[in-house]
């Protein structure tokens, strides 16, 4: 347990969210020019959106990762696998079943490979 960090497990988890919701905002504001309801609900039946919303959920948990591997200095794969699964845990709780098949699975596939994903390249970085 004392490799456990919590305050980097919080500060990736938070940055992942931030990152995520601001993408999102960002995204829905360029498919739909605002963010009104029934533009909103529309957009999530275009393809594009879902493509450049799911590139947008990768990066953010990658960027996720990668911080919280600065900050925690030690156990990085075991902090970084944590978020992974506080990532899937709130993948899974704001499932919609509206979604393309596809959509869902690839949010279910992605957000641990992405954390360590992350925890690497900040441990590469370290190296080189």
């Amino acid at each position: 347990m004392k490799k456990i960090r919590i305050k980097a497990i919080l500060i990736g988890l938070i940055t992942l969210i931030v990152l995520d919701s601001l993408g999102e905002a960002l995204l829905t504001v360029a498919f739909t020019g605002g963010l009104r309801g029934d533009a909103v609900r529309a957009v999530y039946g275009e393809p594009m959106f879902l493509m450049l919303r799911t590139l947008v959920g990768v990066l953010s948990i990658i960027v996720g990762g990668y911080i919280l591997a600065k900050i925690a200095k030690v156990a990085i794969y075991l902090n970084a696998a944590i978020v992974g699964v506080l990532s899937l845990a709130l993948t899974v709780l704001s499932y919609d079943g509206n979604l393309p098949a596809w959509f869902s699975i690839v949010g279910l596939v992605f957000p641990f490979p992405a954390t360590l994903l992350g925890a690497y390249f900040a441990k590469r970085k370290n190296i080189g």
